[in-house]
């Protein structure tokens, strides 16, 4: 278990990050809070997703809350309270990411029910003379295979990859960009970045982005 720090510690840790940017009061108020973001996750670990996915999620919650507290105008008695929101908020956005995407498009899957009350599949639709709906259906199935191929990411690692190449249909981003965005050093983006790549390099990984180029 952390050591729990007291509220004249929080408050001397968040000046030291904010105004001085001292790295060790940063990592020392993030370590020191990790118990906090254990025992929201554990409220959601009926939901299907991986612990550490939902460890990470409250992780960055709570850094959104390091990084946005207004200890100037408020009690730091209320700096926990916040956390919470702030980590709840997260995780819920990520269970709710999750929940929208956990079906992965294939081949068997029902798309819609046709004019004679049948079910249409994709490979109904892929056999298809239509070439607008064979491009929109081979359209659907790239964005799904790349939404499953970044789910072996962390939530950090995979928004990082997104923002870096732009896989939002945004302009891509460079670390420096990210980590101004985010409120980190671009240390810190450069290490997740290349940690995810390295992911992404995984066998099962480069068999489904095959797939998505080919």
């Amino acid at each position: 278990m952390s050591k729990i720090l007291s509220l004249d510690e929080t408050k001397e840790l968040l000046i030291g990050w904010r105004e001085n940017g001292d790295r060790k009061a940063y990592t020392s108020l993030t370590v020191h809070n990790f118990d906090l973001v254990n025992d929201m996750v554990q409220k959601h670990e009926e939901n299907g997703m991986d612990y550490n996915d939902l460890f990470s999620s409250g992780v960055e919650g709570l850094i959104k809350a390091i990084n946005k507290f207004d200890y100037e105008n408020c009690s730091i008695e209320n700096f926990y309270n916040y956390a919470c929101v702030m980590i709840e908020s997260q995780i819920e956005m990520e269970l709710t990411n999750y929940n929208k995407h956990k079906h992965v498009l294939s081949f068997e899957d029902l798309i819609i029910q046709g004019h004679d009350g049948n079910h249409i599949q994709v490979s109904d639709l892929l056999s298809s003379d239509d070439n607008e709906t064979y491009n929109l259906i081979m359209s659907k199935m790239k964005s799904e295979i790349i939404k499953e191929v970044l789910k072996s990411l962390t939530p950090t690692q995979r928004q990082i990859i997104i923002m870096r190449y732009g896989l939002d249909e945004n302009k891509c981003k460079t670390q420096g960009e990210i980590a101004d965005g985010v409120g980190c050093s671009q240390q810190y983006i450069s290490k997740q970045e290349k940690d995810a790549l390295l992911k992404l390099r995984r066998p099962e990984n480069v068999k489904k982005l095959k797939l998505y180029y080919d």
